[in-house]
């Protein structure tokens, strides 16, 4: 391994120790939306660490074809260092300032989605069920006078042929509805009684 290349793995690993304070940061700064989640978590935990393994390991496999050396692991350490001391303070600031920027953001596009698309949708469904409930209350509104219409007369004519009946038919029809009646009272108290039980 010529100098050259020791010396561009080291500028390499220092900034991938940066890289890794930076990615260290971002993680715990979202691990709190779901640090109740434990096994979610800790799943989390080692996908992060096993990209950060992989990721360091692919730059420095570009530089020195994966060569691991003592000054590999103290670059990494010291660019590492570098961010704790020096700029932590200023990503945790720019850090928030991306987050808050990001909720802005968020509660804009809800509050665009939810007055140009949700408002008016569910203003248009209300208009249109309304629609629709004042159509079937006309057409119920028609069919009963329909009915009426047509179902007096024949009561009408029912009521005229049955005064020219013989008297013993309807005698007969008196006590046939007689008992129509009673079966229909009985029926009617079985099925209160049942509800009543069922409640």
């Amino acid at each position: 391994m010529t100098l050259h290349v020791q010396f561009m793995t080291m500028i390499v690993m220092v900034a991938g120790g940066f890289y890794l304070g930076i990615a260290l940061e971002t993680h715990r700064r979202f691990a709190i939306y779901w640090k109740r989640r434990t096994v979610f978590r800790f799943v989390l935990e080692i996908l992060f660490w096993l990209v950060q393994i992989v990721f360091l390991y692919y730059i420095l496999f570009q530089t020195n074809y994966g060569a691991l050396r003592a000054y590999v692991f103290v670059a990494c350490l010291l660019g590492f260092s570098m961010y704790h001391v020096l700029f932590k303070k200023m990503y945790q600031a720019f850090l928030e300032y991306m987050v808050s920027l990001l909720r802005m953001i968020y509660r804009c596009i809800r509050l665009v989605i939810q007055t140009v698309f949700f408002r008016p949708f569910v203003a248009l469904l209300h208009i249109i069920l309304a629609c629709v409930l004042c159509v079937i209350q006309i057409v119920v509104y028609i069919l009963r006078h329909v009915f009426n219409l047509v179902w007096i007369p024949v009561l009408w004519g029912m009521s005229w042929i049955y005064k020219r009946l013989p008297k013993n038919l309807r005698k007969f029809l008196n006590k046939f509805s007689i008992i129509y009646s009673t079966i229909k009272n009985t029926s009617m108290k079985l099925v209160n009684w049942f509800n009543v039980k069922r409640r």
